[in-house]
């Protein structure tokens, strides 16, 4: 299994607005990260709040971080996507408050939520926590222990009915995990207690490891794993809210696709998704293929078909993060293969035919370089981010019309 780690490199200079053009869309550079107090690596996508665009960095920030020395503990900024600006709402210690966050961020009732891996009362096993937008405040809902309430949460949560519903890739009481297999867990958004829905374990066609976030739908909580299933490539699952029951609804065998990073998305009636590897061509193994991009057909209930399999050449290869769904057609990123360049893609897939084309092809300079998550769409303009590239190889936020 490729390491979720991005590399790291993080140096100094300016952000810039830089257009860009592709043979299918047009890139703006938005904003250009430093890698100083404005932030660097934005691992996590972004999400659109009273016409400003926020995000999560993994460095940056407050210099003098316990898990990251000078390069910091990473922030919690917005963007203003018409004129570039950032501003720094929050930066994260390392302490009590989390830090490094690599996930995403939900609005709900005048305040962000999110996670971190590190960081909280443990110091090691990471935090939800809520931010208000307006004034910075950052106030933990929920500090992890890495023990049966689980820990190391790498996805973000969903907000449904008062609660809030996560993953966290380790704790839980599964077995023979040296760590634990990670947990789907329920947090009162109001109280801050938690309850732990399901507890993965190895030994068994059923998955663990879950790196992504849930969707929810009618009832039940849908996922991914990394980890396990029929050959050990990872599985999607489903959790009923009533029971706690869990139910493997696939397991990957490379050749519908290997280990599952991001979350799902549903659209009438299905789930679609993405994988790091595997694909056309691959018999048994995980460690072949450059991922796929899938469909599983829920009502009526049906099998998996792959829409496309990447080659790591033009079309691009290995997409960590989701997809969302506009206009007729699903749109996503590649990260570590594939582009005119190498350093990534942005791509459009039509979900009927499976017909891919690339809309930008990254470049490794101004326009960024690994986009290690999805996209949003506001106002018809895609917009993400990428974990390095720009003016000082730190990540950027970019906006593309397609």
């Amino acid at each position: 299994m490729r390491n979720l780690e991005p590399i790291s490199r993080l140096t100094l200079a300016a952000g810039l607005l830089v257009p860009l053009a592709s043979n299918a869309a047009t890139l703006n550079t938005l904003y250009s990260f430093t890698g100083g107090a404005d932030g660097g690596l934005p691992v996590a996508g972004l999400i659109y709040q009273g016409g400003f665009l926020y995000g999560t960095t993994k460095g940056g920030g407050n210099s003098g971080c316990p898990n990251a020395g000078a390069s910091g503990c990473g922030t919690l900024f917005k963007v203003d996507p018409t004129t570039g600006a950032e501003t720094v709402v929050y930066s994260f210690t390392g302490g009590a408050d989390g830090g490094n966050p690599e996930a995403g961020l939900i609005y709900e009732g005048g305040l962000l939520y999110g996670t971190t891996p590190v960081g909280g009362a443990s110091l090691t096993a990471g935090t939800v926590f809520k931010v208000d937008p307006t004034t910075g405040a950052e106030t933990v809902v929920y500090s992890f222990t890495g023990g049966a309430d689980g820990g190391q949460p790498q996805a973000g949560v969903i907000y449904q009915g008062g609660f809030l519903y996560g993953t966290t890739r380790n704790g839980g009481t599964g077995t023979r995990c040296p760590s634990g297999c990670g947990t789907v867990f329920r947090i009162d958004a109001t109280t801050g207690g938690e309850t732990v829905l399901y507890s993965f374990s190895t030994g068994s066609k059923h998955g663990y490891g879950p790196y992504a976030g849930l969707t929810y739908q009618c009832g039940s909580l849908y996922g991914t794993t990394v980890g396990g299933g029929a050959i050990n490539v990872g599985t999607i699952f489903k959790v009923n809210l009533s029971t706690g029951a869990e139910t493997v609804l696939l397991s990957f065998t490379a050749s519908n696709g290997a280990y599952p990073f991001a979350g799902l998305l549903y659209h009438d009636g299905s789930l679609y998704g993405t994988t790091v590897s595997g694909g056309s061509g691959c018999a048994g193994t995980g460690s072949c293929g450059s991922g796929t991009v899938f469909k599983v057909a829920l009502r009526p209930r049906g099998g998996q078909t792959v829409l496309h399999s990447f080659s790591g050449g033009a079309d691009g290869g290995q997409p960590y993060a989701g997809l969302i769904y506009q206009g007729g057609f699903l749109y996503g990123t590649t990260k570590e293969q594939g582009g005119a360049s190498g350093y990534g893609t942005v791509f459009r897939i039509d979900p009927v035919t499976g017909a891919q084309t690339v809309l930008h092809s990254f470049s490794g300079g101004a326009d960024g370089a690994y986009p290690s998550a999805g996209l949003i769409y506001e106002g018809g303009v895609l917009y993400g981010t990428t974990t390095e590239g720009g003016a000082s190889n730190s990540g950027t936020v970019f906006s593309l019309t397609p």
